[in-house]
């Protein structure tokens, strides 16, 4: 399982003309290099970060991938942890459509 922290404002520097969003693209594309589909993660978050913040850096992180992943977060009783789980986005879509297609016709009744 990957550890997260955060760059120090001296390692952040070492790299030029990249600016702070890039770094945080650097930095979250980093935590999710070591997994795969079907793994599992948790991230511990700091005082000064927020929840939905992080979740939606690991899903655009996701994203940026090839093949592109899908992250779905697990709800946990404690406010710092984040548990979340990660799988292809293409099972993810033909999930979906499968559903929707099974569901018989699409649209609004006909009026008899």
């Amino acid at each position: 399982m990957p550890v997260f922290r955060k760059l120090t404002p001296e390692e952040a520097n070492q790299v030029k003309g990249i600016g702070p969003r890039k770094m945080i693209e650097i930095e979250y594309d980093s935590y999710l290099r070591d997994f795969e589909a079907g793994d599992s993660g948790e991230a511990i978050l700091g005082t000064d970060e927020n929840r939905l913040t992080v979740m939606n850096r690991l899903k655009a992180a996701a994203r940026r991938r090839e093949p592109s992943l899908h992250v779905v977060f697990r709800r946990t009783s404690d406010a710092t942890l984040m548990r979340f789980k990660v799988s292809l986005a293409q099972e993810v879509i033909a999930k979906i459509l499968g559903a929707s297609s099974s569901t018989g016709k699409r649209g609004r009744k006909k009026k008899a």
